[in-house]
C-alpha cells in the first residue's frame, strides 16, 4: 500500500492530510505558519516534518507535498530539509499558487488571487 501526504502551508496555519492510495484520508491536522519568508526555513522545516510525523505515526509516506505560501524562493531549501527527515519519501514543494493553479485550471491557462494573510 502506498500513502500520500498533502500539505497547504500558509502564512496563519498549515492543513495537511494522509491519504491511501484508494483515495481513503487515513489522518488529518491543523499546525501554525509555513511561510518560511515569515518564519524562516527552518522552522518551516521543522513544523512541516512534526506534522507529516504526527499525520502518518508509523507509517512512511511514498509521497510529500507540500504546497507552501512564500516556498517560491526558498522551494530548494525546503524540499532538501523536509527530503533529510523523511529519506525513504519523495518529496515535493510547490507554491500556493501552483496548488491553485492545478486544481482549478488543469487543462489551461489562467489566474488566481490568493487572499490570505
Amino acid at each position: 500500500m502506498r500513502y500520500f501526504v498533502a500539505i497547504d502551508g500558509g502564512g496563519t496555519k498549515t492543513h495537511g492530510i494522509l491519504a491511501d492510495e484508494n483515495g481513503n484520508i487515513l489522518s488529518e491536522l491543523s499546525v501554525g505558519a509555513t511561510n518560511p519568508n515569515d518564519t524562516g526555513v527552518e522552522a518551516s522545516v521543522l513544523r512541516l516534518s512534526g506534522l507529516v510525523n504526527e499525520l502518518a505515526k508509523g507509517i512512511t509516506p511514498s509521497v510529500i507535498c507540500a504546497g507552501v505560501a512564500g516556498a517560491g524562493n526558498r522551494r530548494e531549501a525546503l524540499e532538501e530539509g523536509l527530503s533529510s527527515a523523511f529519506p525513504a519519501s519523495r518529496v515535493k514543494i510547490v507554491t500556493d499558487v501552483d496548488l491553485t493553479l492545478a486544481a482549478e485550471l488543469p487543462e489551461g491557462d489562467g489566474c488566481c488571487l490568493i487572499c490570505g494573510t
